[in-house]
């Protein structure tokens, strides 16, 4: 499928998200409201003895949260991020790996980003 809007990671990410669902015995949970739009984004996080953090999503939200909360949980989850490396990406960050975004959707990819922290809060990371 192409999209003039969208790179092929961003629509990959969209049609078949990873990590959709709470992570089992999550330790914190983030949730954000889009100011903008109706989106909705909930992102819960677990600490494992390593350091590494593994986390899942649910959202009821566009194309562009979709896709921004899979990649951001896949890059935590598959490159064992720890918490310090995880508050480091934001909105440009996870834009940019999404191949871009246009303009009006890049609120919404920073939604990710944001209830990630508010998830880390909530386990006193």
């Amino acid at each position: 499928m192409h999209s003039p809007l969208y790179s092929e990671l961003a629509l990959d990410h969209f049609l078949h998200p990873r990590n959709v669902g709470q992570v089992p015995d999550f330790q914190g949970l983030g949730r954000v409201k889009s100011t903008v739009c109706q989106d909705l984004l909930e992102i819960t996080v677990r600490r494992e003895a390593s350091g590494a953090l593994v986390t899942g999503f649910r959202a009821q939200a566009c194309s562009a949260c979709i896709a921004a909360a899979s990649l951001l949980t896949a890059w935590v989850n598959e490159e064992g991020l720890d918490e310090a490396a995880a508050r480091a990406i934001d909105g440009a960050a996870l834009a940019r790996k999404l191949g871009g975004m246009p303009a009006g959707k890049r609120p919404c990819v920073a939604m990710a980003p944001v209830a990630l922290a508010r998830a880390l809060d909530g386990i006193g990371c």
